[in-house]
C-alpha cells in the first residue's frame, strides 16, 4: 500500500485583479476550477500556456502543500493572489519540515527578484558559514558592479 502523497491534500485559493476566484487541487492530476465548480485550464490560474508544463513537472516533485503554493507562485505570471486555502477533508498534513520551508521562501525571495545561494552544512565541511556569507556578499557587490547597465545619470 502506497502512502498518499501530503502535497496533493492542498487546495490552492487563486484570486485574478477582477476578484474572480479559482481553485488549483489535486484530482488524479493538478486541476484548476472556477469558483461555481467548472473545470479551467491551468491559464486560468495565471500560468501561462508557457509555463503549464513546467509547472505540472513541479507540481509533481511537491510533497508538501507548502511547495505546491511555492510552486505555483514560481510559475505564475503575477497577476494573481495565490493562498493556501484549505487542505482536503480527512487529511492529516504534518508541519513543513526545515527544507520544505526554505524551498518556500526561496521561492518567494527569487520571485519578488532576490538572488538566493544556499549551502547546506554537508557541503561547508567546516567552512565558517558568516566567512563564506561575507566573501558572497563582496564577490556579488563586485559583479553587479561589472555587470550592471550603467543609469542614464551615470552615462553622462
Amino acid at each position: 500500500m502506497t502512502t498518499p502523497n501530503p502535497a496533493h491534500a492542498a487546495v490552492i485559493k487563486i484570486t485574478d485583479r477582477d476578484g474572480n476566484v479559482k481553485y488549483l487541487h489535486y484530482q488524479n492530476g493538478w486541476v484548476c476550477h472556477l469558483d461555481n465548480g467548472q473545470a479551467a485550464s491551468l491559464t486560468f490560474a495565471g500560468i501561462s500556456d508557457k509555463q503549464v508544463q513546467a509547472c505540472k513537472f513541479a507540481l509533481a516533485q511537491c510533497q508538501h502543500p507548502a511547495q505546491v503554493l511555492a510552486a505555483v507562485r514560481r510559475y505564475a505570471a503575477g497577476n494573481c493572489i495565490y493562498e493556501l486555502e484549505s487542505l482536503l477533508e480527512g487529511t492529516e498534513v504534518s508541519p513543513p519540515s526545515l527544507k520544505d520551508r526554505l524551498t518556500a521562501l526561496i521561492g518567494e525571495a527569487r520571485d519578488a527578484g532576490y538572488a538566493v545561494v544556499l549551502f547546506n552544512p554537508d557541503e561547508l565541511i567546516g567552512v565558517s558559514c558568516d566567512d563564506l556569507e561575507q566573501h558572497l556578499v563582496m564577490e556579488g557587490n563586485t559583479f553587479i558592479d561589472d555587470t550592471r547597465e550603467p543609469d542614464e545619470d551615470e552615462e553622462e
